[in-house]
C-alpha cells in the first residue's frame, strides 16, 4: 500500500507538471500539498515493514533502515524546496471573455502570472481555454480569440458578436 501511495504521488506530480491538468483552485492544491507533506514521508518510512526481514543480518538491517529514514528525510527536503520555489507565483484568472454555449465549465480567459508581493515586475498575461474536468481539477490550453465559432461561443459581457 506504502508503494503505491509513493507511486500516487510521484505520478500525481509529474501529470500536473507536464501536461496542461492543474488544479481549479489553491484550496485544492494546498489539500493535496498538505497531504502530501504528511503521507510521503511516512509511506516512505513505512516502507521499512516490507524490505526488512527477520532473515537480514544486523548489518543489512541498519543499511536498510539508513537507507529508508535517509530517503524520507530527502523528500521532505525536495517538498519544501518545491513549496517554497513554487508557491509564491501562479496564475489566476484575471477575466472571463467567453463561455461555451453548450457546457459553461468551459470557458476562454484572460489568466494573470504573478509573484505577489516578491515581484516587482507586471504580471504576465495569457489567453487560455479552461474546462472544468472535475470540480478540482481543471485543463488549460492556450485559445485564439481571432478564430472562435460564434454559434458555440458567448460573450462573457452579454453581446452576440
Amino acid at each position: 500500500m506504502t508503494i503505491i501511495l509513493i507511486a500516487v504521488f510521484i505520478v500525481m506530480t509529474v501529470v500536473l507538471l507536464v501536461t496542461p491538468l492543474k488544479f481549479a483552485d489553491d484550496n485544492y492544491m494546498e489539500r493535496y500539498e498538505a497531504i502530501r507533506f504528511a503521507c510521503l514521508p511516512a509511506a516512505i518510512v513505512l516502507t521499512l515493514l516490507g524490505t526488512l526481514k527477520k532473515t537480514d543480518s544486523e548489518a543489512v538491517k541498519a543499511i536498510k533502515i539508513v537507507i529508508t529514514v535517509g530517503a524520507a528525510f530527502v523528500s521532505v527536503v525536495v517538498l519544501y524546496i518545491g513549496a517554497f520555489a513554487g508557491g509564491m507565483c501562479g496564475w489566476s484568472v484575471d477575466k472571463v471573455l467567453f463561455y461555451n454555449r453548450k457546457d459553461k465549465g468551459t470557458r476562454i480567459v484572460i489568466r494573470e502570472f504573478g509573484c505577489g508581493a516578491t515581484d516587482g515586475g507586471p504580471p504576465i498575461y495569457n489567453v487560455s481555454k479552461i474546462t472544468t474536468i472535475r470540480p478540482c481539477f481543471i485543463w488549460v490550453t492556450r485559445a485564439d480569440t481571432t478564430r472562435l465559432d460564434a454559434s458555440v461561443w458567448i460573450p462573457a459581457d452579454g453581446e452576440v458578436n
